[in-house]
C-alpha cells in the first residue's frame, strides 16, 4: 500500500474545476440575460398599452383628436426609427399628427432603447383617436394595426382593432 503525503491538487484537477466553474458562470449569465429581456419586454408592453389607453381616454374627455407618436426628445414627433426611442401623447388640435402651435403634450415616455418596437404601416408613425374614441388616420380613414415589441428572441404584439381595443399576443418566431 502506497501512502501519499502531498495533499494538493494537480494541474489537471485544477483545470477541470475551472472549466466546470466557467460553464456554470456562462449558464448563469445567459439565464439572467433571458430573465432581463422577459421583464423588459413585459414592462414595455404594459407601458405602451397603457399609453394607448390614455390616448383613447383623453380623446373622449377632450372631445377632440389626441395622438400618440414616436418621439426621442419628448416634444416632437419623429417619422424615423421605432417606438423604442420613446413616445408622446398630445392633444392634436390641428389634426395633423404632429405637435404644432396650440397642441398640449399630455405625457411623454423616454422609451426602451434595448428593445425593438415597430408598427405596421397604419401605426408605424402615430396612433390617433378622434373625439368619439375611434382610431383615425389623418385622412379620416379608420386606423387599426399591430405594434411588435422584440427583446432578443422573445416578442409581444399589441394588436389594435378598428374600434381602438388592444389585445396582447405572444410573438417570438421572427424576433431573433
Amino acid at each position: 500500500m502506497i501512502i501519499r503525503k502531498d495533499s494538493g491538487l494537480t494541474l489537471i484537477e485544477l483545470l477541470v474545476v475551472i472549466a466546470i466553474l466557467a460553464v456554470l458562470v456562462v449558464s448563469a449569465i445567459s439565464a439572467i440575460s433571458w430573465i432581463s429581456n422577459v421583464v423588459r419586454l413585459q414592462l414595455a408592453t404594459s407601458e405602451l398599452q397603457q399609453a394607448i389607453k390614455i390616448t383613447r381616454l383623453e380623446a373622449i374627455q377632450a372631445v377632440s383628436r389626441v395622438t400618440l407618436c414616436k418621439s426621442a426628445n419628448g416634444s416632437d414627433c419623429h417619422q424615423t426609427g421605432g417606438y423604442e426611442q420613446g413616445w408622446i401623447v398630445f392633444k392634436d388640435k390641428g389634426d395633423v399628427g404632429q405637435v404644432d402651435t396650440g397642441d398640449e403634450i399630455i405625457m411623454s415616455h423616454r422609451g426602451f432603447p434595448l428593445l425593438s418596437i415597430s408598427g405596421n404601416r397604419p401605426v408605424s408613425s402615430y396612433i390617433s383617436f378622434a373625439e368619439f374614441a375611434d382610431p383615425q388616420l389623418r385622412s379620416g380613414a379608420f386606423q387599426a394595426g399591430t405594434l411588435t415589441l422584440c427583446a432578443g428572441d422573445d416578442g409581444k404584439r399589441l394588436v389594435m382593432s378598428r374600434f381602438g381595443r388592444i389585445r396582447v399576443e405572444s410573438y417570438g418566431a421572427s424576433c431573433g
